[in-house]
């Protein structure tokens, strides 16, 4: 008998393993999930009189086994990949191929070369009449650009109009890769409104120390120069940030593939959108970004205020708050 109940236990213990077995998950790698293929980005703009709208399609980031990069890193495709991609949702558009006349793109293969250079364009076919086309998103590669032809006098006039612009899709799957991706959104900046560059008059001795006054607060270079320092101030406003360019009087020589010339040395500030008025002559504006202080820390500021443009003149006027600081409110005069 006593043989009989160990025999029993054994046949038990058995089946509760079975059982147990049966509700496991085996372990899968994170190598073993499909690659992602997705845009760099959810939007992008340019002005109404652009002759080209690109955007950047990439691969996502995967775990690095090797935890030299512990964010994990890009793995690019061990085969070509055909993607289908097309432009949906057009707004202001009344025949697309009126607007938009051809499609190319291509991936770097160094700073001075593209594969476009080489007579390779992944575009392997685009209808401008439906804005439907297949792509290729080569092997060993990590990111590649896809470059819309405009019709850079469709857009280009003197009034403030409503929102203009499309989505693009992708989409696409295969064993290795799969398409991961909202669309890109496509906005036709208005240069009626604020988007566009505009100058500040650095020889204007009351504008020059209003400008230091307010960008002086988040760049120790700013707030140090002199006006025999500048050759040029401007700022830009782009889809989604505004820029700021301090061109100096001093120069470098730089060698840029395989060239080497004399150019002016530059000071720039990048700020974030929080908020801006974007369809109107007149409104608010918020930026937002951050700074590296010297222990290696970041530390927000803020740009909050109003703008106005009145016979091709924009004014400006900005509070700005870093690091406990804050200035006064001043205005800036700036034209095209």
């Amino acid at each position: 008998m006593k043989y009989l109940y160990i025999a029993a236990l054994g046949a038990l213990a058995l089946t509760g393993c079975s059982r147990e077995d049966e509700d496991v998950t085996p372990v899968t790698t994170p190598g073993e999930y499909p690659q992602l293929i997705l845009f760099d980005d959810e939007g992008g703009g340019e002005l109404e009189d652009s002759d080209e709208a690109s955007l950047v399609i990439t691969l996502a980031d995967r775990y690095d086994e090797s935890a030299e990069e512990l964010g994990g890193r890009i793995f690019p495709l061990s085969q070509d990949y055909m993607l289908d991609f097309s432009i949906v949702d057009t707004e202001g558009i009344t025949n697309l191929a009126d607007y938009i006349t051809g499609a190319e793109a291509y991936y770097e293969i160094d700073d001075c070369t593209t594969s476009l250079d080489n007579g390779e364009d992944l575009v392997q076919s685009f209808d401008p009449a439906t804005g439907a086309g297949t792509l290729l998103f080569p092997a060993g590669v990590e990111e590649i650009e896809l470059v819309f032809i405009l019709d850079e006098t469709y857009f280009d006039d003197g009034d403030v109009n409503d929102f203009r612009g499309f989505n693009v899709r992708i989409t696409g799957s295969g064993q290795e890769a799969t398409v991961f991706s909202m669309p890109f959104e496509y906005e036709v900046l208005d240069d009626e409104v604020i988007f566009g560059e505009w100058e500040l008059d650095a020889t204007n001795t009351e504008q020059f120390d209003r400008f230091k006054e307010l960008f002086g607060l988040i760049n120790e270079d700013v707030a140090g120069l002199q006006s025999a320092d500048v050759e040029g101030i401007t700022i830009e406003f782009a889809y989604d940030e505004m820029a700021v360019v301090v061109e100096l009087t001093e120069t470098e020589e730089v060698t840029e593939c395989g060239e080497t010339e004399s150019e002016n040395l530059e000071i720039e500030i990048e700020a974030g959108y929080d908020d801006i008025t974007r369809d109107a002559r007149e409104g608010d504006i918020v930026l937002e970004d951050d700074v590296e202080l010297e222990n290696g820390a970041e530390e927000e500021f803020v740009y909050e205020g109003s703008f106005q443009i009145q016979n091709g003149v924009l004014t400006l006027t900005l509070t700005g708050e870093f690091d406990d600081e804050e200035t006064s409110e001043t205005t800036l005069t700036l034209t095209r």
